[in-house]
């Protein structure tokens, strides 16, 4: 909740304006120019979140809200650099050639934008996640999302310094096998001490996590079940941000060394 309450506010402000950035120039930009310019990626941005929200039953406002964001700033970051080369007035080859030209800080610029707006989506999208704990039985199907998982067996394997109780899932959606999940508990008997070794299997973009909470001598098990959807999309913003800051760096302008002031001179006294 306190993160809510004082990172929210901050970040909604910032996340709106981020697109305005690459287009204003010092001291001699029109705001409302600019704003003119991002209608149509504003109108495209909102049509989405309210798709989402349409999709997710109205389940949770502040996920589409988001959803809508990381579109405007995924939008608003390649409309700026397509207003940059000029592709909406010229011709395709002419518009591709000067968009092979930009200089590296500016494909660097909108990398950096659009992998936060990559980010955000993920982050939106791990807010509807959905979860099922259960205790299941050998044979027990469940249905999570859109997917069947079938516990099918619990088989106890000894390590190398251990001994687990591996739990075998069958993934499936409309009746086609996808994978087969191996979540564990795990004893170590020199300490006595558990731990859990989750089950994950990613389907696009998004994961299926398994995990065993509680093994019974019957052969029951408590059963965690999440479907993260979305949820690499936290990680491959991040990278597209990296590699949009290398890029920045390794433009030639931003290599070359700032003049030093001159060493002061002697001069002799006559």
């Amino acid at each position: 909740p306190f993160f809510n309450l004082t990172v929210l506010p901050l970040c909604l402000p910032l996340l709106l304006a981020m697109p305005f950035g690459p287009f204003l120039t010092w001291k001699r930009s029109d705001v409302k120019g600019v704003a003119q310019r991002l209608y149509s990626v504003a109108a495209l941005a909102v049509a989405i979140a309210l798709i989402s929200s349409i999709i997710s039953g109205h389940r949770n406002l502040w996920s589409a809200i988001a959803i809508g964001l990381g579109i405007w700033l995924v939008l608003g970051a390649l409309a700026e650099t397509g207003f940059r080369a000029r592709l909406q007035w010229s011709k395709p080859a002419d518009g591709f050639r000067r968009l092979m030209n930009l200089p590296r800080s500016n494909w660097g610029a909108m990398l950096g934008h659009l992998g936060v707006g990559v980010m955000v989506i993920g982050i939106a999208g791990a807010s509807l996640r959905t979860e099922l704990i259960k205790e299941m039985k050998p044979g027990e199907t469940v249905e999570l999302s859109g997917y069947s998982l079938k516990f099918d067996s619990l088989v106890r394997e000894q390590g190398a310094n251990y001994t687990q109780d591996v739990a075998v899932f069958e993934a499936s959606q409309n009746g086609n096998f996808i994978a087969e999940i191996r979540p564990a508990k795990r004893i170590y008997p020199a300490r006595q001490m558990p731990t859990t070794e989750a089950g994950i299997k990613t389907i696009g973009v998004s994961q299926l996590y398994l995990s065993v909470g509680e093994v019974r001598p019957n052969g029951v098990i408590v059963a965690r079940l999440y479907h993260q959807p979305y949820i690499l999309l936290i990680w491959i913003g991040t990278l597209i941000m990296a590699f949009g800051g290398a890029l920045s760096l390794a433009d030639r302008r931003l290599r070359i060394g700032a003049p030093k002031a001159a060493r002061n001179i002697a001069v002799p006294a006559e």
